[in-house]
């Protein structure tokens, strides 16, 4: 009888703490996961940064990047109203 009653208190209790353990393990891997995508997104941004970086230093040791008109690039229209859009740049001075 003294097992029976013990039994019916500890049941309810060890569920109690099993569910609590779960739920808190649960709640971790959530916490480290997050982490994780906000590491690699992170990691992916400042990769990015440093290729566009990279390219445009290239660019300007290059003295700009310029397109000159043929059939294949087209010219904009609404490019005409400012003629320093179409014209081509100043040389760089090495």
């Amino acid at each position: 009888m003294e097992s029976a009653k013990a039994l019916r208190i500890l049941w309810p209790l060890g569920l109690i703490l099993w569910t609590g353990l779960i739920l808190l393990l649960g709640y971790q891997q959530q916490q480290h996961h997050r982490q994780a995508v906000l590491d690699m997104a992170r990691a992916e941004a400042i990769g990015s940064y440093n290729k566009d970086l990279v390219y445009r230093r290239w660019v300007a040791r290059q003295g700009g990047v310029y397109v000159s008109t043929s059939a294949y690039p087209r010219p904009i229209p609404i490019w005409r109203i400012c003629p320093s859009a179409t014209s081509p740049p100043a040389p760089a001075n090495p």
